[in-house]
């Protein structure tokens, strides 16, 4: 199978160009509602918040714009001496933060090959795909998130200041006499 680009176009304010987590895939659990089935490790949900891609048995994931590793579940199992039990639904994950507000998810990983904190570049591996967490087979999940905009400075924040420095002076000088 042929590489694919994604294009995510969000509200109408910016794109953001995707590449295919997996060299070779086929979709086979696509977004939005679908009937939700009992599997090992629990039942999911009606509601798929992204989409499931089986690729050949042990495939390099691969991250799929430049960005920052945000978050890391290494897969159940032995790491280094510690029993983790990895995230309770996606089992392996990771999380790449592109821009100030998009994220990318990757889950149900085998192995984690990248750190939290770490750079990553539109297509370097960054795991393997497998069947970790609530899944019915080998494959990734792959979410694009997309979080609200907060201003950098928040309009109850001098507010909020002024209120504890207010407090602060209060406890200071009833601690002096």
């Amino acid at each position: 199978m042929r590489r694919a680009l994604f294009l995510l176009m969000v509200s109408r304010v910016f794109a953001l160009d995707l590449q295919a987590p997996l060299a070779e895939y086929v979709v086979s659990s696509g977004f939005g509602y679908r009937e939700a089935l009992t599997v090992k490790g629990g039942s999911t949900e009606p509601f798929h918040g992204g989409i499931d891609l089986r690729g050949p048995l042990g495939s390099a994931v691969l991250a799929a714009a430049d960005g920052e590793v945000t978050e890391v579940w290494l897969p159940p199992g032995w790491h280094g001496g510690v029993l983790y039990r990895g995230h309770a639904v996606f089992g392996g994950m990771v999380m790449i933060r592109h821009d100030a507000r998009t994220y990318s998810l990757y889950g149900h990983l085998a192995a984690v090959t990248v750190r939290e904190g770490e750079t990553v570049r539109a297509g370097q591996p960054i795991g393997t795909q497998g069947n970790t967490g609530i899944s019915t087979a080998e494959h990734l999940h792959f979410e694009v998130r997309v979080a609200p905009q907060i201003p950098p400075s928040p309009p109850w924040r001098d507010a909020t200041d002024r209120i504890m420095e207010r407090i602060m002076r209060r406890y200071q000088m009833e601690a002096l006499r």
